[in-house]
């Protein structure tokens, strides 16, 4: 029996303990600045435990993981036959700096558990010129065949107005989109967002094409390409330093069939300092308040709107009341929107931008009120520091009882007196008696409401989330009555990006990745993460690109209402 034992283990032992072969390939070894590297690690013979994951990183590249794949490799040797099976697990790298940079290790964990390290990398990045044909393009054309429907080779390229620029100030970037075939663009073919843009270090605004979109041709070596713009975006770099803007991607096609996709380099934007801290750049702010009543009563809840318009990133400005504290008066947690215009001129690129807060006002007591004056900071272009100031806001405060109810569009439950000649009286004792207690308990419960509103945070921001939420689901629900499905996506999208900015206080222009990301930094629980990227990626798309059909709309309003009762129960720490 210890025979057979020891026979077996003979027989067996070369598949056991032996670590597989990794390699690791880097094409092209040599890139441009604003171009891209595949990176592949291979295990060969044996799958490891999970990806392949980066010792360190040194901070010189961005890698993202693009997924793998398998492969069967025979090889005849001798007459026998050799079966390899190749693991390959596929990464792009974004080089930050020109020189040449080490691609650390790779650490593997085999399927014993074992960890075994690769070899590191040298990707060497010459500088080249911004603007260039990218290295990635979509491949699978025949570029002699000129149909409508075909585009040829395609890619994406970044034109901006600057690439050097202040701090927190603005430049435009224009997404052109380039094709072999110029009668594809011609024919108005359409084009699918499948993922959106990103800017590294800074906010970035939608702001759709232009008016006049002629198609242009441009020559990248020895071919012409032809190209029209595809978007336009408003940028603004938060940090100084060296940023990259990564393209979206598209897919595209003509008569509703896809015949392809397109994609991009980054593009290096450099941010200089103007002030020795982030503040607001630009010629001016100016500060609007409108308040719509001089009496209010006590418990009334007034609306309250502060608007800010300048020609620099007003969106910097977030809830200016914040520290404003007054006794006896308490002011909600705003939302906001945000409207950009702007005048692109040969040599000349001017914004003007207007953000809106909405507040609440709730008094808890009678008297004379004034809402003080806040003021604003900021640098012009030169440096210069300066301020605007708004205008104080002053108002009175009374308890019902003191109102003319005649006068008054807030008047109390009132109860009129009758003389009446028949009956006991007894049941209008009984009924004036249980009104007196309707409305204590009423009076109670909406005093409770308001207390906790008063003292609460969280309650105050839930509630103001939910009443917003309300009002735009019934807008798209509204919309896709009318069979306006474009416009349901958008309110669909906005509703949620609108109720995750109310409820956890973050930006209305807060992406959904940014508010998975802020849901993850404070630990809170969110079942629906995946669906909710997904379900916001598919609203992006038909919200600016293309329209549903109504099957798909309405299954994406079912996810909405799915997701927004699992965000509605995330408790926020206190």
């Amino acid at each position: 029996m210890l025979l057979r034992i020891i026979l077996l283990l003979l027989m067996f032992s070369p598949f056991y303990g032996v670590d597989p072969t990794i390699t690791v390939t880097l094409n092209p070894a040599t890139i441009g600045t604003n171009e891209v590297a595949e990176l592949r690690v291979n295990v060969i013979d044996q799958k490891p435990q999970g990806v392949p994951t980066l010792s360190t990183n040194t901070g010189n590249f961005d890698i993202t993981y693009l997924g793998s794949s398998t492969q069967r490799q025979m090889n005849f040797i001798n007459g026998a036959v050799d079966v390899k099976m190749i693991h390959s697990y596929i990464y792009r790298i974004s080089p930050k700096k020109v020189g040449t940079i080490t691609i650390p290790a790779f650490i593997v964990t085999t399927d014993t558990g074992k960890k075994i390290y690769t070899e590191a990398s040298k990707l060497k990045i010459e500088p080249t010129a911004a603007m260039q044909a990218p290295s990635q393009r979509s491949s699978g054309f025949n570029p002699f065949n000129f149909f409508p429907t075909e585009a040829g080779e395609s890619f994406l390229q970044w034109h901006v107005t600057r690439d050097v620029l202040a701090q927190n100030t603005s430049l435009i970037a224009s997404l052109y989109v380039f094709v072999e075939n110029p009668s594809f663009l011609e024919n108005n073919p359409e084009f699918y967002q499948e993922y959106g843009p990103r800017f590294d270090g800074g906010t970035i605004h939608l702001m759709g094409p232009p008016d006049d979109n002629d198609i242009v041709s441009e020559q990248f070596g020895y071919q012409t390409f032809y190209g029209k713009i595809l978007q336009r975006y408003l940028l603004f770099p938060l940090e100084t330093g060296e940023l990259f803007l990564y393209p979206p991607g598209f897919v595209h096609g003509a008569g509703g069939v896809q015949t392809g996709s397109a994609e991009g380099d980054p593009i290096l934007i450099k941010s200089r300092a103007i002030t020795d801290s982030l503040t607001y750049i630009g010629n001016e702010v100016t500060i609007l308040i409108d308040f719509p009543k001089t009496e209010v009563l006590v418990s009334e809840e007034v609306p309250f709107t502060l608007t800010i318009e300048g020609d620099g990133n007003v969106d910097f400005f977030v809830n200016p009341f914040q520290n404003v504290s007054l006794s006896n008066l308490f002011i909600a947690t705003p939302t906001n929107s945000l409207n950009l215009g702007f005048e692109d001129t040969v040599g000349s690129n001017t914004i003007f931008m207007r953000k809106t807060f909405y507040y609440t006002l709730i008094p808890r007591s009678e008297g004379d009120f004034e809402i003080p004056p806040i003021k604003l900071g900021f640098a012009t272009p030169n440096g210069d520091a300066t301020n605007s100031s708004s205008l104080p806001v002053t108002f009175r405060v009374m308890n019902a009882d003191n109102i003319d109810v005649e006068d008054s569009t807030y008047s109390p439950l009132t109860v009129i007196e009758k003389n009446y000649s028949y009956n006991s009286g007894l049941i209008y004792i009984l009924s004036s008696l249980l009104l007196g207690i309707l409305m204590m308990i009423v009076t109670r419960v909406k005093s409770h409401q308001n207390n906790r509103l008063s003292t609460d945070i969280n309650y105050a921001r839930s509630t103001g989330a939910k009443k917003r939420l309300v009002k735009i689901m019934s807008e798209s629900e509204e919309a896709i009555k009318k069979n306006q499905y474009k416009d349901a996506s958008r309110l669909i999208r906005q509703s949620i990006l609108y109720f995750c900015a109310d409820k956890f206080s973050l930006s209305n222009s807060s992406s959904p990745q940014e508010i998975v990301s802020y849901l993850e930094s404070k630990n809170l629980d969110f079942v629906e993460k995946l669906g909710f990227l997904s379900l916001m990626s598919d609203l992006d798309f038909y919200a600016f690109a293309s329209t549903p059909s109504g099957a798909q709309i309405k299954d994406y309003l079912a996810q909405a209402y799915n997701i927004l009762d699992d965000l509605d129960k995330i408790k926020i720490p206190k």
